[in-house]
């Protein structure tokens, strides 16, 4: 018999700075001591658009095995979006969303001469 102990945790998305065009980077941080047994159910964008793993084909958007959410060919609209991740405990089935939303700020090429 497998005894599991709750604990509460709290998953925190941050801001991901990107150059317009690029390819953008949201992480799911999650605290040490549940990472073993927590994983990345799926994202959620706030028009309550759920992101998840293999239903993005043909988005701009792509969620890797590991977690990350990847948002493609970013444009100044993409900075008006914010994104929860929604985690899943592999022992228990919880479902727990991150407290903080992250956004894509949209920064432009900064030309400096050589």
């Amino acid at each position: 018999m497998v005894k599991v102990i709750k604990q509460t945790f709290d998953p925190q998305v941050y801001d991901d700075f990107v150059v317009r065009g690029n390819t953008a980077v949201l992480k799911c941080h999650l605290p040490a001591f549940v990472r073993e047994y927590v994983a990345v159910d799926s994202w959620i964008r706030d028009d309550n658009q759920v992101l998840k793993r293999n239903d993005m084909k043909g988005s701009s958007y792509t969620v890797l095995n590991s977690g990350e959410l990847l948002i493609h060919g970013v444009l100044e609209k993409d900075a008006h979006r914010t994104f929860h991740c929604q985690t899943r405990h592999r022992l228990t089935g919880e479902m727990v969303m991150s407290v903080s939303a992250g956004k894509i700020v949209v920064t432009g090429m900064i030309m400096v001469k050589p």
